[in-house]
């Protein structure tokens, strides 16, 4: 205790010893923990008093510190203690709590005279304890005193002097005789400290779909305590933000906290879908302290509360649209699909290994697609999807038009629970396929020597193709000047007024395109053949034929030929001949024969009954052929064949004129003979007939058995007897 001034006086007014003392300040303190439990020095000596000087050596004083809640250090406090003494610390241990003993030694030299700090004691025979004014002192004080506030004092005298009468005050024994009082601190706990929670963090899992009013179990019960003990308030929870806040509420249960569900948790929609089903709520626990009072300190504090929403599968996989028209090229590889809007769009609801969808395209009847993949074939809770076309794999709109599908999406955790959207598959046609005939040729037979158009060919051309094109246009690459076509139906036809003639030309080819509308082309063959008519009739090679006979000659022969230009080898160009009535019924001594030969017909005619030179009037016989063809109707001509009578060359019984000839006859003279016209009898010679034939002025007098010939002349030569004007050949 520093003594008044009074008291300073009444010490130095008597004759006492003076003696000085240095104020050493110490700090003991628990390594690394809270303050709210210091330690306590078991010893420490009140007073210590040592003569100046300098010794290193000299043991000023031993502490002990004990305390409750870890290691103790012990150590000066301020700079100049540090300056004058060292600390060493001696023991150390755990036994009754925690403690630690230390020496005090001195390390600097000691000067009366320099020391800050001089307490003087009066040093006299320690025989009287001090004692108080009262034996016992109560004060209450708040806890929130100030240090170095006064709050109590108390007195006591020593009635010895020096030491022994220095009274000094201490809650324990200081050594030497004492006095003792009993004193009361009763520390009044005020509202300064806010609740504090216990048992932090505070996380939870719940379900989704968990009923409302559900319990939320946490790792630690919620509880929070009024950090002011002494003055203890009822403890108030509430939520005062975070984004779940609407589905949680919490209610009082004693000192604790119990947070239940409050409105239908769904992890997979709104805000909690938003948040990922991490709801952070900000908890506030609030004292519920009398508002009336004064100063009235904090009275809530907040920490974070974390309650995880565990998602379930409760979703199944949804398509949006559930249907979607899609179009692809025939013969297109490689290539992805066209989907109208864009994208296939798959969603599942659910969350986390609930969420994860395996994809495959399926036809209806539920058999996987070959040659078209989903892409991307696993979708994590939402996607887009496109169709690829695999490898080679292609479309042919002239196989298939068009296919339906369904894309099936399923849960990778729960393969059964599966949803699917219809896609429906246009294949759109390109122009991959010619025109098609229905053969590469075609032959028609018209007739010829028509004047009048005459329709052909009707033949259109097919093409598997659709659409425009399909659409065909026909033209001819040739015969244009005698063929014509209708572009649109394929119709072809002779123009009007063009005669064909087969004898000129019997075939035409022609060729035939087909177009389609992307300008594909195809082309067929058109053999036009002209069909014979019976219209050329048969033709002699000579406009007449002159042949000669001696008598009745068997051996007798004249050939005749003819041509038709109608075609051959047909019943058109066939000629058969045949001898026609003929002067003095001469055809019937005939007969005609037909052949063949290099397509030239012939006729051979031979004689076939002996002439009866009495029917004569002239030395030539005349013959009418008739060539006939075979058509329908049949053509026919007709040409003469002149056969001269000649004497004969040798006798024979053949020859009515040979040389057994010996008659002579009396004709009448020359100048009679003019009176008497050819072809007929003359002289009155009963069964002789004159014939005359002006070419060659000869004239032959013809009996049934004889023949003699005369030839008008009026010159003797070797060859002739002239008699009466008629000159008989020899």
């Amino acid at each position: 205790m520093i003594l008044t001034k009074t008291q300073k006086d009444f010490f130095h007014s008597e004759s006492v010893k003076r003696s000085f003392s240095a104020r050493l300040i110490f700090h003991v303190a628990l390594a690394g923990l809270s303050q709210l439990y210091p330690p306590q020095f078991d010893t420490f000596p009140f007073l210590v008093q040592y003569s100046e000087g300098c010794s290193t050596t000299k043991v000023l004083a031993t502490l002990t510190a004990r305390g409750s809640n870890g290691f103790i250090t012990i150590s000066a406090n301020d700079d100049s203690t540090r300056a004058r003494v060292q600390i060493i610390q001696t023991s150390s241990g755990t036994s009754g709590g925690f403690f630690t003993t230390v020496q005090i030694r001195q390390k600097a030299c000691m000067d009366r005279e320099t020391i800050g700090t001089l307490q003087i004691y009066i040093l006299d025979v320690n025989d009287e304890p001090p004692s108080f004014t009262s034996k016992l002192f109560q004060i209450t004080v708040p806890e929130d005193t100030q240090r170095s506030t006064e709050v109590l004092q108390v007195h006591a005298s020593d009635p010895d002097n020096g030491v022994g009468g220095v009274v000094r005050y201490s809650l324990q024994d200081g050594g030497g005789l004492n006095g003792t009082a009993t004193l009361i601190i009763k520390v009044l706990d005020i509202q300064n400290k806010p609740p504090y929670f216990t048992g932090q963090p505070f996380k939870a899992h719940i379900l989704e779909e968990s009923p409302i009013g559900t319990i939320v179990n946490f790792v630690f019960p919620i509880r929070a305590d009024d950090g002011d003990t002494g003055v203890p308030h009822d403890i108030q929870y509430k939520f005062t933000t975070g984004a779940c806040i609407e589905f949680f509420e919490i209610k009082q249960n004693g000192s604790f906290g119990i947070v239940q569900v409050k409105k239908r948790i769904d992890r997979d929609s709104c805000v909690l879908y938003e948040v990922g089903g991490i709801c952070t709520l900000t908890l506030m626990a609030l004292e519920m302290a009398n508002s009336t009072g004064l100063n009235l300190g904090p009275t809530n504090t907040t920490t974070s509360i974390e309650i995880i929403v565990i998602d379930i599968n409760d979703n199944l996989p949804m398509f949006r649209p559930s249907m979607y028209n899609a179009t692809v090229f025939e013969n297109m590889m490689q290539v992805s699909i066209a989907i109208e809007g864009s994208r296939i769009e798959v969603t599942d609801e659910d969350q986390d290994d609930n969420g994860r969808l395996d994809l495959e395209l399926q036809y209806i009847n539920g058999t996987k697609v070959q040659g078209i993949k989903p892409v991307p074939d696993k979708i994590q809770g939402n996607g887009y999807i496109m169709l690829y076309l695999q490898d080679s794999f292609t479309f042919d709109y002239e196989e298939v038009q068009g296919e339906v599908y369904k894309l099936v999406a399923s849960e990778e955790q729960a393969p059964m629970s599966k949803t699917h959207c219809l896609i429906y598959l246009k294949i759109i046609d390109r122009n991959d396929n010619l025109p098609q005939f229905s053969k590469w040729s075609y032959a028609v037979d018209i007739l010829e020597n028509v004047t009048s158009s005459q329709m052909i060919l009707t033949e259109t051309a097919t093409d598997k193709d659709s659409g425009e094109f399909s659409k065909m246009t026909y033209s001819l690459q040739d015969g244009k000047d005698i063929f014509t076509i209708d572009n649109v139906t394929g119709e072809i036809t002779k123009r009007e007024n063009v005669v064909l003639d087969y004898e000129k030309r019997d075939e035409y080819v022609l060729t035939l395109v087909a177009k389609d509308g992307g300008g594909s082309l195809q082309s067929a063959e058109v053999v036009v053949r002209l069909h014979d008519i019976n219209d050329n009739p048969p033709v002699f090679s000579q406009s007449s034929y002159i042949g000669s006979i001696e008598g009745s000659d068997p051996n007798f022969e004249i050939t005749v030929t003819a041509s038709d230009r109608d075609k051959q080898n047909t019943t058109n160009s066939q000629i058969g001949f045949s001898l026609i009535d003929s002067p003095l019924n001469m055809h019937n001594n005939f007969t005609i024969t037909t052949t063949w030969k290099n397509e030239e017909s012939m006729g051979k005619i031979s004689l076939r009954n002996s002439l009866v030179y009495e029917k004569l009037n002239k030395t030539t016989i005349e013959l009418y052929v008739r060539a006939i063809d075979f058509g329908n109707p049949s053509l026919s001509a007709t040409s003469t064949v002149i056969i001269h009578i000649q004497a004969c060359s040798s006798l024979s019984s053949n020859c009515p004129c040979g040389k057994s000839l010996k008659t002579r006859v009396t004709s009448p003279t020359h100048e009679s003979t003019d009176k008497y016209h050819p072809m007929h009898s003359i002289a009155g010679i009963k069964h002789f007939v004159f014939r005359y034939d002006p070419d060659s002025h000869v004239m032959v007098a013809i009996t049934q058995k004889k023949c003699y010939l005369y030839i008008m002349s009026v010159t003797d030569s070797d060859d002739v007897q002239v008699t009466d004007g008629l000159r008989r050949l020899k």
